[in-house]
């Protein structure tokens, strides 16, 4: 069985959710891009980008599963080349780096030529 994906919310992404809702009581922000990386790298929460960007790709799809505080969306990705994946990041469309998931030891996946990839991750708002 494969690894979970768990993601971080980054110090970066907390602060940008608090600066685009200070008048107001809701968290609102527009998250729009996945990110993968090639560097093994565990997420510390402190990071501002991807240790070694390959790739970023539009979220295609995303909705807030409200009974969980979870958002769910989806994206599709390709590569030319066989590439393990050690790290993802989903950007705001600021270009702030909201959420990091990493693995130092095994890839999280890997993208294979000729295979369009499609990722759906969930991602816990709590910390938010």
């Amino acid at each position: 069985m494969a690894e979970p994906i768990i993601f971080t919310i980054t110090e970066a992404g907390k602060q940008a959710a608090l600066n685009a809702n200070a008048d107001s009581a809701q968290v609102k922000i527009n998250l729009t891009q996945v990110a993968v990386g090639t560097a093994p790298h565990l997420a510390t929460g402190n990071e501002t980008a991807l240790t070694s960007e390959v790739q970023r790709s539009s979220i295609v799809s995303g909705d807030i599963e409200v009974n969980s505080n979870t958002l769910r969306f989806t994206s599709s990705m390709s590569r030319n080349t066989k590439t393990d994946v050690y790290e993802v990041g989903l950007f705001t469309d600021d270009n702030v780096l909201f959420a990091l998931a990493g693995s130092n030891t095994t890839p999280l996946f890997s993208l294979h030529p000729d295979i369009t990839f499609v990722v759906a991750f969930g991602l816990s708002l709590q910390d938010v």
